[in-house]
């Protein structure tokens, strides 16, 4: 009954905590032991993309206001920039108000100048603070009406932050330019919550979480949920000290690098900024292999493109040649800097775990670290990109120890099995072999044939060479024209033997 209910919630209150809540979505999937009754995990993606939707929506309003109002249906990168970063501040301020933090509620959401300058003033250091319009503040008059007449934002999550940041404000130039491929919730909380035994061996003082080419921080937010659990009895402002002083991340987009400090706000209310997210291009300088070196939670989606001549240039000239892909380069200059029992959960293109240019890589993995997981995934996991992926978990060897014979677990998700292991983290291959077994293929793959454990099985009979002649007959593809001559013909010509074309 009604009036029992508040008195049913107070006996559950240790169950009902938002930690719980987020176990019961996010661990509960890997480990089912743990799973909560109340808890639909299908129901939060749910929610969580309605509200990036209806985030979504409201920005493109207000940018569109704001491009009439300065007069610029075709803006150029710099001033859509501009757009972007003055439209999400402002969206910023409305989400704080809605959440109650601070002198927030107070703020009047149809004054652009008052709350932009009080966004600017919870976000340290004062560098953050972006430039005012040229024209001056009435131009978000329009855009500032748009906010205050939307409906309240108070249940946002970060992860909504990440939807506007791919579908609203990431164009197809720039997505292009600089690989940006956000990576998808699920597949963060999976690899993060894969790692939590390996993390929590990990010294308190020593879990230094580092994400290069952090983008909008997702694994930076995920990692610190989980060390925000494992500090239970500690006072906010003490884990809110330790927070700031554990999160690392590199990102050479600005406004990404805006939507991270935002998602990271968020996710530690009421404190304000502070987030250790440093700028610049992380091939040109030494970032990659210092950060590496302090910390021991390496996390990372990295770009995947090659470099461009100028690229070449300007990492040369300033004393850091590349020679590789930016994935393979990325992973090159972290993971053997990373100390003996620091855990690493990359998602690379799959060139990576059996292309002849990350040979080198896969050597160092198989000889001196634990690799627990290679998970392959078809084109289907990022919203903007075709790409074939696949994740690697593992952590360097701890002093004095060998992984050889240490078993890798080896999945593969199918097209069709993706929405599965979206909800349950089910795969449609799963077989493992030793670190040695994979050290002795003449490429070292990380990865094994279909039915691995059949043909083990099957590795002392003969084949069929032993026994029989084996050879491909014709084989007709298409009516393509090779040299001027038609492959197929529909009708017969001499000269051309009878067939089954296919088409």
């Amino acid at each position: 009954p009604f009036g029992q209910f508040s008195a049913l919630v107070a006996d559950y209150a240790v169950q009902l905590r938002p930690d719980s809540i987020y176990q019961g979505r996010t661990l509960a999937r890997i480990n089912p032991a743990k799973q909560l009754d109340f808890v639909d995990a299908g129901l939060l993606p749910l929610a969580r993309a309605a509200a990036g939707k209806k985030l979504h929506e409201t920005v493109e309003s207000m940018i569109d206001a704001t491009r009439k109002a300065m007069k610029r249906p075709n803006p150029s990168r710099v001033v859509l920039r501009d757009i972007f970063t003055w439209v999400f501040r402002m969206l910023a301020g409305k989400i704080l108000k809605d959440k109650g933090i601070g002198g927030f509620p107070s703020v009047d959401l149809s004054n652009p100048r008052a709350l932009l300058h009080a966004v600017a003033a919870h976000y340290d250091p004062p560098t953050t603070k972006p430039a005012a319009p040229a024209s001056g503040y009435d131009v978000l008059k329009e855009a500032a009406a748009l906010l205050s007449q939307a409906g309240s934002f108070a249940v946002v999550s970060p992860e909504s932050l990440a939807y506007v940041y791919e579908h609203t404000l990431v164009t197809k130039e720039l997505r292009k330019k600089l690989g940006i491929h956000a990576t998808p919730p699920w597949l963060v909380d999976y690899m993060v919550w894969q790692l939590y035994d390996w993390v929590r061996e990990i010294p308190v003082e020593d879990r230094h979480v580092f994400e290069p080419a952090c983008g909008h921080a997702p694994f930076l937010l995920s990692t610190m949920r989980l060390l925000r659990m494992e500090m239970h009895g500690k006072s906010d402002k003490a884990v809110h000290a330790y927070l700031k002083d554990h999160i690392h991340g590199v990102e050479y987009d600005d406004f990404a690098r805006e939507i991270a400090r935002l998602s990271l706000t968020l996710a530690d209310i009421p404190n304000p900024n502070g987030w250790d997210l440093q700028e610049g291009d992380m091939f040109a300088s030494d970032v990659l292999m210092r950060e590496a070196k302090r910390c021991r939670i390496l996390l990372s989606n990295p770009p995947y493109e090659k470099f461009k001549t100028a690229d070449k240039k300007r990492c040369e000239d300033a004393g850091f040649p590349v020679t590789a892909k930016k994935a393979v380069e990325l992973v090159t200059r972290t993971i053997d800097k990373l100390p003996a029992g620091g855990v690493f959960g990359l998602v690379v293109p799959q060139t990576v775990i059996s292309g002849p240019e990350a040979r080198h890589i896969r050597e160092f993995l198989l000889k001196e670290c634990e690799v627990a997981e290679v998970c392959r995934f078809p084109g289907k996991v990022f919203k903007f990109a075709q790409i074939e992926t696949a994740i690697i978990l593992g952590r360097r060897n701890l002093s004095g120890t060998s992984s050889a014979m240490n078993r890798v677990r080896i999945r593969t998700v199918g097209e069709r099995g993706m929405a599965v292991f979206q909800h349950k983290y089910a795969v449609d291959d799963d077989t493992t072999a030793t670190q040695q077994q994979l050290l002795e293929h003449p490429a070292l793959e990380l990865k094994v044939p279909a039915l691995n454990e059949v043909w083990n099985l099957l590795k002392g009979n003969p084949r069929i060479r032993d026994v029989a002649m084996v050879g491909r007959g014709t084989e007709y593809k298409s009516l393509k024209v090779r040299n001027g001559v038609t492959d197929v013909v529909p009708t017969p010509r001499q000269g051309y033997p009878a067939g089954y074309s296919g088409v």
